[in-house]
């Protein structure tokens, strides 16, 4: 509203606000790549980009909140929900496209997106039995954003990519989504020419009775699951709107990826915190945050950082995280970083991390990027260090292996699933907080015999666990 103030942020001089031109070309911007952003004039200026970009956001937000109303005048019992494209919930995409995530959330009923799972044979990565990284992080953000909203898949992706997917494929991807949080979700089937052919789900009759058997599998066992994305998450990654927007599809969200694919396999739920939330935060709510490449993040964000750290959290983050504002320009967090240090040693890893105590919590810093590998092999150390509860262990290290534990009617009760590909991996059960006495496995309806399990690519096993606790 002051053009005096407009100048000062984003180091221009225009005489008044009718002289402030949009974007040239904005309306025919194609930008598929990061480096595409270099052909438009208002990325040279990382502040007018900023307000672009959100100003956006915003009237996008304001439509949405218009047809909701809208709605809600001819049916005010209606539950809305907006579909959002999944793949663009951490690239910078989506706010090109005037996507905020958290906004939208927050004034639908329902959480909805469009997203799936791919199975082996057009799975990038081949360490995979399956990818279903994507969906498994969008459920673990929504559920962290809004845990009490449902979530709605409705152009669910799981069997329109391949022909003849495989019983074990369509178990394993229905089980997992449900695990992370999906409360229903809309099978995608796609039309014209590829339902004359094999693609057609109609005629992919072990299809549709997997489907059929594993939803029965699911109903009988929901009051164990449900469960599951109810937990309490004792770790969580910061989701930064700023950083996405400034840093592109190369530096964020990649850090962002390799640090989820770490800790997803450490035996705990993951959980996000947005800025928004991260100023309201209290030391309690987390063990553990973490700052994989958040290079730009707002004023006040930084502020409730640094009262987390002082109340005692402790945050693990990667070198230049939170060394900018919002519009770009370099923020001094030497009063958080060149305080004295002390070195760590975590086994296998070469790079140097570093110890600093901050107020009551202590920050922990790497001086670069991170693989999935490393970060698995670092936070494996600082879980504990930190004090993060993880009452029944099976995984170690990056391991493909992922369990997730919660309480039910005072029992342990752990899902597991081994997404190597081809590769059958046997694992220990072991309890921190007491000896097992027994493990049913309550898919078959059966006791097992043994502590250790043979764990097969994409057979999920839910096990109900009897423990005699340590004095």
């Amino acid at each position: 509203k002051n053009i005096d103030n407009l100048n000062k942020v984003w180091s221009t001089g225009y005489p008044g606000f009718k002289s402030i031109k949009f974007p040239p070309d904005c309306e025919k911007m194609v930008i598929t790549h990061y480096a595409d952003l270099k052909k438009y004039r208002y990325w040279e200026n990382r502040a007018m980009w900023y307000d672009w970009l959100t100003f956006n956001e915003e009237r996008f937000t304001d439509f949405i909140k218009w047809e909701r109303e809208s709605i809600k005048k001819i049916d005010p019992k209606t539950a809305v929900h907006l579909k959002i494209n999944g793949p663009t919930v951490f690239k910078e995409v989506s706010n090109r496209s005037s996507i905020n995530i958290e906004n939208l959330l927050e004034i639908t009923e329902i959480a909805g997106y469009d997203l799936g799972v791919y199975p082996p044979e057009i799975t990038e990565d081949t360490a995979y039995a399956f990818d279903n990284r994507l969906e498994s992080k969008v459920l673990d953000l929504y559920k962290s954003l809004y845990p009490e909203k449902p979530t709605l898949n409705s152009e669910w992706h799981a069997l329109s990519h391949v022909e003849w997917p495989t019983r074990d494929y369509v178990r394993s991807a229905m089980w997992d989504s449900v695990i992370h949080g999906v409360s229903f979700q809309v099978l995608w089937c796609w039309g014209g020419h590829w339902t004359e052919g094999q693609w057609g789900i109609v005629i992919q009759s072990e299809s549709l009775e997997t489907l059929a058997e594993t939803s029965l599998e699911l109903q009988r066992l929901a009051p164990y699951i449900i469960e599951f994305p109810k937990a309490k998450r004792n770790v969580a990654l910061l989701y930064s709107n700023p950083s996405i927007l400034q840093s592109g599809s190369e530096d964020y969200p990649k850090e962002l990826d390799n640090a989820y694919d770490g800790l997803r396999f450490l035996d705990t739920s993951i959980g996000f915190i947005s800025e928004k939330q991260i100023s309201q935060i209290e030391d309690r709510d987390y063990n553990l945050l973490i700052f994989p490449k958040a290079n730009y993040i707002t004023e006040k964000a930084y502020q409730g950082i640094k009262k987390y750290l002082n109340s005692g959290g402790d945050i693990f983050v990667i070198k230049d995280s939170l060394g900018y504002n919002e519009y770009g320009y370099r923020r001094d967090i030497s009063e958080l970083f060149e305080a004295e240090s002390e070195s760590m040693e975590i086994p296998g890893v070469e790079k140097q991390i570093k110890e600093i105590e901050y107020g009551k919590g202590k920050i922990y810093i790497s001086e670069s990027s991170l693989t999935p590998g490393e970060y698995a092999d670092i936070l494996e150390v600082l879980l504990d260090r930190v004090g993060a509860k993880r009452d029944i262990r099976v995984s170690r290290g990056f391991s493909l292996i992922e369990s997730r534990t919660v309480t039910v009617d005072g029992k342990k009760v752990t899902y597991l699933i081994n997404l190597n590909r081809g590769k059958t991996v046997k694992v220990k059960l072991e309890s921190t907080i007491g000896d097992i006495i027994q493990v049913k496995d309550l898919v078959a309806g059966q006791i097992l015999k043994t502590r250790e399990i043979e764990l097969v690519p994409m057979n999920p096993m839910l096990l109900e666990i009897t423990l005699v606790k340590k004095d």
